[in-house]
């Protein structure tokens, strides 16, 4: 999400009905949740390394 599109959403919250903001709540909850799985499931994994060369840590390549 760009940075504008999330104060676009910080500003309307203040206008939010309570069932919009449980809906929000409960969307942020999944969202934490997969996040936190996915966590559990890498540390699982142990250390990350690079597929080409075992260098850790890994340093993502961004192309221009």
């Amino acid at each position: 999400m760009k940075a504008e599109s999330f104060r676009a959403l910080l500003s309307q919250m203040p206008s939010l009905t309570k069932a919009r903001l449980d809906e929000l709540l409960l969307a942020v909850e999944k969202r934490r949740s997969k996040t936190k799985a996915l966590r559990v499931l890498e540390g699982a994994w142990g250390a990350a390394t690079c597929a080409h060369c075992t260098s850790d840590p890994l340093v993502k390549n961004v192309l221009s």
